[in-house]
């Protein structure tokens, strides 16, 4: 069974991409917000709130969620971190 997080974040997705409606688009990924876990719901999320709802600043903070976590993880490898960090800069 899918992660309940993986399923808000593809409806998301979908509401953008194939509906164009950005307004349930936003509350279903407010909905995968709250449900992330770790940080590749994070950072997948930002992804998706910056290239299919456009949203920088809501993308900014969702990055800045998944480096914290990412930061506190001893398991997350340096390049993860990295990867974060560049997409961060790119939003500037």
């Amino acid at each position: 069974m899918p992660e309940v997080f993986n399923v808000f974040h593809a409806i998301g997705d979908d509401l953008c991409v194939e509906l164009d409606d950005k307004g349930w688009a936003r509350k279903t990924y407010k909905k995968a917000f709250d449900l992330a876990k770790d940080t590749n719901n994070f950072f997948d999320l930002a992804e998706s709130l910056v290239e299919k709802l456009g949203d920088s600043e809501w993308a900014k903070s969702t990055y800045e969620k998944a480096l914290e976590l990412a930061e506190e993880d001893k398991e997350v490898e340096e390049q993860c971190i990295e990867d974060i960090k560049e997409r961060m800069e790119e939003l500037k």
